[in-house]
């Protein structure tokens, strides 16, 4: 038996219209999330977003009969998606320390990243909301900067009976690696790395593994959806019945665990808004294999951003310099590549909704439909797409600068925001 798990899910609204996050879709509620996530395929939900007004109305689902407290962890609901509880925060270190013990370090400073923790039940999730609601301008708002150092943050999630873990972690927008460390101990002190990260949208297992200290992780694949339509575009499938237990234990032990994750779906990371360095100010990405490093060849800026591709050779370097290592797990589980279905050419939003119609979730159109079952529904233009991208031989633009990678030529559609 295997389920399908997406951890990182954002709200946008509350059940009365209140903002919980900015910049998501308002149709993002906590029983649109449920909704959408059955609608694509997925059987438990890891929400960010459970500041106090939602953690109410969760407590008013329980007590209305909308969902029960699952025996492994999270809230059950009737149509059988299991939603655990979690917060998104926001931690700005109090100040980097220098891998190697140097001094002499070209990494910026004080800059912040976003963490996820999640937590089996209620009462954690309250406990941790509690905790964070005084050191926070404003709790009523996810993802909001927290006023705590990144190693108590982690002591209080542990505390409260939950995980911890970077979110994006390589990406520059809030990224742990990604813009505000090059490794584990610059900012925690202590220990030599994450029991689990999470990837983003712009890498994959291979590039994560090439960071020496990310070696022993449980590398974690999930949407950081902010629409109904990004939901699902990366996600976990894990061994046993639905159950938050296993996750939890992996996630604090990492490759010491017994591990649940089956495979790891997520999109080919060259789809990804930060896959390459790319420049804010003409448009420039960079192209080919080698990292690129200095100013942009087009106009001569040097307020570059970053690529994952770029940013993981560099920091893997600078790990190995530093002597962090960690070993690669006996059995890495499979990366599962997948383009959703917003970005397939002509499978625009009703042909989404015929194809959803016939075959239940888009999981199975992906990954097990066949072409004339995909071309009866959708047309053999369509099918062609989905068929190739399965094989993984479709052609894709290279994204970068906070704008997706492209397929055939074509625009992923609006609305697919994210910070990943």
């Amino acid at each position: 038996m295997e389920f399908r798990a997406d951890l990182h899910v954002h709200l946008g609204r509350t059940e009365s219209g209140r903002p919980v996050k900015i910049g998501a879709s308002k149709f993002m509620t906590l029983l649109g999330c449920v909704s959408a996530a059955a609608r694509t395929g997925i059987h438990m939900l890891g929400i960010v977003d459970f500041v106090p007004e939602i953690i109410d109305e969760a407590r008013e689902h329980l007590a209305s009969g909308k969902c029960v407290e699952s025996p492994g962890g999270g809230l059950r609901y009737k149509c059988g998606v299991v939603v655990v509880p979690g917060l998104e925060m926001e931690i700005r270190p109090a100040g980097n320390r220098p891998a190697g013990g140097s001094r002499k370090s070209t990494e910026p400073g004080r800059k912040a990243a976003h963490f996820v923790a999640l937590f089996p039940d209620l009462d954690g999730i309250m406990r941790m909301s509690e905790w964070a609601r005084t050191r926070q301008s404003n709790s009523h708002l996810s993802s909001q900067l927290l006023r705590a150092t990144p190693d108590k943050t982690l002591s209080m999630a542990l505390e409260c009976g939950g995980t911890f873990w970077p979110a994006h972690s390589f990406t520059p927008h809030k990224g742990f690696y990604g813009s505000c460390a090059v490794s584990y101990s610059d900012v925690f002190g202590v220990g030599d790395s994450f029991p689990a990260i999470e990837l983003g949208l712009s890498a994959d297992t291979q590039m994560a593994d090439e960071v020496p200290e990310a070696r022993g992780a449980l590398f974690i694949t999930a949407s950081d959806c902010h629409s109904p339509e990004s939901l699902a575009r990366e996600f976990m499938l894990v061994r046993g019945e639905v159950s938050f237990e296993k996750i939890l234990y992996a996630t604090r032990r990492g490759a010491d665990a017994e591990w649940p994750v089956v495979a790891n779906y997520g999109l080919d990371p060259r789809l990804g808004k930060y896959y390459r360095t790319a420049c804010p100010s003409c448009g420039w990405i960079a192209r080919g294999q080698a990292p690129w490093e200095g100013s942009c060849p087009v106009c001569s800026t040097d307020r570059l951003i970053t690529g994952v591709k770029d940013r993981i050779a560099s920091i893997s370097l600078q790990q190995r310099y530093a002597g962090h290592c960690q070993n690669r797990p006996p059995q890495r589980p499979e990366y599962v590549y997948q383009v959703p279905l917003a970005f397939i050419p002509g499978a625009g939003e009703s042909v989404r909704k015929k194809l959803r119609l016939k075959f239940g979730d888009d999981w199975y159109v992906l990954h097990r439909a066949t072409f004339d079952e995909i071309a009866r529904v959708a047309g053999e233009n369509v099918a062609s797409y989905v068929l190739a991208a399965r094989s993984r031989s479709i052609a894709i633009s290279e994204g970068g600068g906070g704008r997706y990678g492209r397929v055939a030529g074509t625009d992923p559609e609006p609305g697919l925001t994210s910070s990943s």
